[in-house]
C-alpha cells in the first residue's frame, strides 16, 4: 500500500466503478441512483481512506437511504455510523481536531 494521497488498488477500482456508475445512472431517462461507500484501514496508520460516490435522481437517492435505514440488517450499521459522526463532530468542535478518538466498533 502506498502512503499519503496515493490510493490502493482497491480504492482505485472503487473510484473507477463509482465514475462508471455515475455515467450510467442518468442514461435512458430512467430514474436511478447509486451510492457507493468504500473504506480501507491502512496498516500502520491511524486513519482510514474512503471513496464516497453519490449520483442520480435526488428522490431515488433519498429512497435508497431510507430503505437502508429501515432494513433490519443495515439499521444497526446506520445507527453506529451516525453515532460516530456525532462524536467526531463534537470532538472537532471542542477539541479543534486535536482530540483523538479511539474507535471500537463491534460487528
Amino acid at each position: 500500500m502506498n502512503k499519503n494521497n496515493e490510493k490502493s488498488e482497491f480504492l482505485s477500482k472503487a473510484e473507477a466503478f463509482a465514475k462508471e456508475m455515475s455515467e450510467k445512472v442518468n442514461a435512458d431517462g430512467v430514474k436511478r441512483s447509486v451510492i457507493i461507500l468504500a473504506t480501507e484501514t491502512i496498516d500502520g496508520e491511524n486513519d482510514t481512506k474512503q471513496i464516497i460516490g453519490v449520483a442520480g435522481n435526488g428522490r431515488e437517492i433519498i429512497q435508497s437511504i431510507a430503505k437502508f435505514a429501515n432494513q433490519e440488517d443495515t439499521k444497526p450499521l446506520l445507527k453506529k455510523g451516525l453515532e460516530l459522526s456525532m462524536i467526531e463532530a463534537i470532538a472537532q468542535k471542542f477539541g479543534g481536531g486535536i482530540i483523538k478518538i479511539n474507535r471500537f466498533i463491534n460487528n
